[in-house]
């Protein structure tokens, strides 16, 4: 059966980095305390962040070590923040920003306009001019591959292949036409959330009870007209390699914290009209 992977938009508004990096860590066991060096010269820097294919500008937080945790904060005046893709030669300058969070006071973001590629290495340089400062790098994971079998009894299995760890997160996205109104509706179901089953690499899509969902999902029930199918995929979210439990920073070197990289991916496949018509919906797919 024929897969089509799809490029990855921008989610809807630039999300605070660390804010997200924090909630992931929690789910990860990564441990991001920052804790004071007795040895710091002001050239070693504590990082928050990763590296984000859903977005087009990338953040981190940034802070100087201090020798003691009731010392002043290090002025950041002067620091420079640099990524390099190892794949293309690309050097990015971050630019520095200012601002107040929630019980965390004023901190420092950088930020820098771009979108990782997955299976390229990054090199994150903290540094001021003409000293050493603080080097992370990670690897954005590669695009898996998918297989995706014809259904039995309503169930479709797919497989993810060339797999370097666990997805920290699995959907269906469907893609219908309300008669009504003549509107497209997208309605994504994260599979382990809805009753559904998934392994590390295989997820039983179950075709018929998604529909319900989708129903309920736009307040729908089957006294309403039948919506038309318009496409079928999955939503795959990989975490790099920092993120698993007890990575520590060990890829971040002269300094602390955490910087790691998240890729998204997207495919979709058609079904046959015989099994759209099935599963209770009409059939409006135009292709893979």
């Amino acid at each position: 059966m024929s897969v089509t992977v799809h490029d990855v938009g921008q989610t809807a508004g630039a999300r605070m980095v660390l804010v997200a990096a924090l909630a992931l860590f929690a789910g990860t066991g990564c441990d991001n305390t920052i804790d004071p060096l007795d040895d710091v010269d002001g050239d070693q820097f504590a990082v928050q962040g990763y590296l984000d294919m859903e977005e087009n500008v990338q953040r981190i937080r940034v802070e100087g070590l201090r020798s003691s945790i009731l010392g002043e904060s290090v002025d950041l005046t002067g620091v420079v923040v640099t990524s390099r893709d190892h794949v293309t030669g690309e050097v990015i300058m971050w630019d520095r920003e200012t601002v107040q969070i929630d019980g965390d006071g004023t901190v420092d973001i950088y930020s820098a306009e771009f979108r990782p590629e997955p299976g390229h290495r990054y090199t994150l340089d903290v540094a001021r001019p003409g000293r050493q400062g603080t080097v992370a790098t990670t690897m954005v994971p590669p695009q898996p591959g998918l297989t995706v079998t014809e259904p039995v009894n309503l169930i479709q299995t797919v497989f993810l292949t060339d797999l370097p760890r666990s997805p920290d997160f699995m959907a269906m996205k469907y893609e219908v036409l309300v008669p009504e109104n003549n509107e497209f509706e997208t309605v994504e179901i994260v599979y382990e959330q809805e009753g559904t089953s998934t392994v590390r690499n295989r997820l039983d899509v179950r075709l018929a009870t998604d529909r319900f969902i989708v129903q309920g999902r736009l307040f729908r029930d089957d006294n309403d007209a039948p919506l038309t199918l318009a496409q079928v995929g999955l939503v795959v979210r990989l975490p790099s390699q920092e993120f698993e439990r007890n990575a520590g920073s060990g890829n971040i070197s002269n300094g602390e914290g955490f910087f790691g990289s998240v890729a998204r991916f997207e495919y979709s496949w058609q079904l046959s009209e015989q099994v759209v018509r099935e599963i209770g919906y009409e059939d409006g797919q135009q292709g893979g």
